[in-house]
């Protein structure tokens, strides 16, 4: 029975911690950056959908809207920002395919891999500072891939408590927007492809 009341009581302060503002006070450390272009807001609020549409974690090949991969995340987003990388990919496998070390194109697949996407945005995005305390190369909707094993994700217009660019990224089991941008090692930062940029 004490130990009910214990945790009412818990319970009971933690609610009143919320209601004081706590939560405000909390979240006020993170702050937006302001100046977005028309294709960095597009590609900000189709990630940021990924992750209020609670799009789950999925690694198969068959694709669902309410599932996804880290890759499935930066193709979805880039696209609302006018960029195609399905297509994009596909043409840039075809026209150099032993870049890539693909024997087999697949259209439908090729631009869901991190591997892949890492060598098309090295032959043809805008390579940026792969350091993460560099905060002001990291741009809203810039493209970060990440090692030792490979991921990719979306920098963020927030600003994490750390002082560091938040990152849209889905790992599992959800899409989030995390403070993870120097959890792990930078393989690459990119902004635009084909010498097309916003900034």
């Amino acid at each position: 029975m004490a130990r009910i009341a214990w945790q009412i009581v818990v319970y009971l302060l933690g609610l009143l911690w919320v209601l004081s503002g706590g939560t405000a006070r909390a979240e006020s450390k993170i702050v937006r950056r302001g100046d977005l272009t028309m294709e960095q807001a597009r590609i900000i609020a189709r990630a940021r959908s990924e992750v209020t549409r609670g799009v789950r974690y999925s690694s198969t090949w068959q694709l669902q809207p309410d599932r996804g991969a880290c890759t499935d995340l930066v193709v979805r987003a880039l696209r609302a920002g006018d960029i195609d990388l399905q297509r994009l990919v596909h043409e840039d496998i075809m026209a150099l395919p032993g870049a890539y070390g693909i024997t087999r194109p697949d259209p439908m697949i090729d631009h869901r891999r991190v591997s892949t996407l890492l060598v098309f945005f090295e032959r043809n995005g805008i390579a940026l500072s792969t350091d993460p305390h560099e905060v002001n190369e990291f741009q809203p909707g810039d493209v970060v891939f990440f090692g030792p094993r490979r991921h990719v994700g979306i920098v963020s217009d927030k600003i994490g408590r750390r002082g560091l660019p938040l990152v849209f990224e889905n790992g599992g089991p959800r899409a989030i927007e995390s403070d993870s941008l120097d959890r792990r090692p930078i393989l690459g930062h990119f902004r635009g492809v084909n010498r097309t940029t916003w900034r």
